[in-house]
């Protein structure tokens, strides 16, 4: 019986819930119908908790008809019952990507929310919104919406403790999130992605190239380094750890990496941004030092969100069709609800680089 007091305090789920959800599978897995069940004073001991706490767990268990008393003589079995559709996904965004949405005007997380929602109609779902709740308020709300899904997309950095939680639960995706084994992950190519941006930079002459980076608790981030650098080494250039520079996902954390960069005594040509957001404020801060892009500076970026076409100058991105990455997320999951499919898989979805005004060709010319 260790495994029912596995609980976790550091997710934003009660504890009462997870105590519950752990007897669940342990009454799915050791009981039959008609058995009797502890006591309450006994799952008190067990679990190592307060009999209030075990008395709010054994009502649950009795209210959605897994339990049944009998005056007298304890609590009894009546079995796990299949849990009825209800035509819902759940869409949770990291508490990160909530925050820099909030500062950026939902640049990233409501696009592809928005993207869901239209996949899922077409499956005859209906999409709910979770918050990565931390408020006692928020963590009831987050029970009662699972019980409200059929399964659930999750998109960023989402503590990998409560993925593995929702996954053991219900039916879950990670959509361009991190990789967590055991749980099935749709990613953009972000390593080929990066890889043929600086690629780009570098046919153009340029070889000493920034970096700036953003969160390394996503695998996208992460990946977008190893093509930055696996980009270099193809092509003989030594990568220096001065030129790769921490950002963030925000025009001012894309500002002050740039700054660090025109700082030094020899700052690179061009500089590759993990994301437009920061190659927007890379941008910035270049004019704002008297220079220009891509005259004295070049920048890509990726993502190829809608306004960086419509910057000064346009820029050069990578582009990846979020559409389609909802679309395959859906089928993933669907497959895991219809039991299709019990395997972990990870699938990614192809990119593109989209050439504009942003790079100059420093190659020296030929007479």
């Amino acid at each position: 019986m260790n495994e029912l007091a596995e609980i976790n305090r550091n997710i934003p789920l009660p504890l009462y819930y997870q105590l519950k959800e752990n007897l669940k599978k342990a009454i799915k897995r050791d009981f039959a119908p008609g058995d009797k069940f502890y006591s309450e004073r006994q799952l008190a001991e067990m679990l190592s908790t307060s009999r209030l706490t075990s008395n709010r767990v054994v009502n649950e268990l009795v209210n959605e008809k897994i339990l049944y008393r009998l005056h007298g003589k304890g609590s009894f079995v009546s079995g796990v019952p299949d849990k009825v559709k209800t035509f819902n996904i759940g869409f949770m965004v990291s508490r990160r990507l909530e925050k820099l949405d909030m500062l950026q005007g939902g640049v990233n997380s409501v696009q592809r929310l928005i993207y869901t929602k239209n996949i899922c109609a077409k499956f005859g779902y209906s999409v709910l919104f979770l918050s990565e709740g931390e408020k006692n308020a928020e963590k009831e709300n987050l029970v009662k919406l699972i019980r409200k899904i059929d399964g659930l997309i999750i998109m960023g950095d989402v503590k990998p403790e409560l993925i593995k939680f929702f996954s053991d639960q219900i039916p879950t995706v990670i959509m361009d999130g991190m990789i967590l084994d055991g749980v099935d992950c749709v990613l953009g190519d972000n390593f080929a992605g990066a890889h043929e941006n600086v690629g780009y930079l570098i046919k153009n002459g340029h070889r000493r190239i920034g970096m700036i980076y953003g969160s390394l608790t996503v695998a996208s981030f992460r990946e977008r380094i190893d093509g930055y650098k696996k980009a270099l080494a193809d092509n003989g250039i030594e990568a220096r750890d001065e030129l790769v520079v921490k950002g963030g996902g925000l025009v001012e954390n894309g500002y002050r990496a740039m700054e660090t960069l025109l700082a030094l005594k020899n700052p690179p040509t061009a500089v590759f941004a993990s994301n437009d957001i920061m190659a927007i404020g890379a941008m910035k801060k270049i004019t704002d030092a008297g220079l220009s892009v891509p005259g004295d500076v070049s920048v890509t970026g990726f993502d190829d969100i809608e306004s960086v076409s419509h910057a000064s100058p346009p820029l050069t991105t990578v582009r990846f069709d979020k559409a389609k990455l909802a679309e395959v997320s859906m089928k993933h999951l669907m497959a895991k609800i219809d039991r299709k499919s019990n395997r972990c898989a990870m699938e990614r979805i192809p990119v593109e680089l989209v050439i504009r005004e942003s790079v100059a060709n420093i190659l020296p010319t030929t007479n």
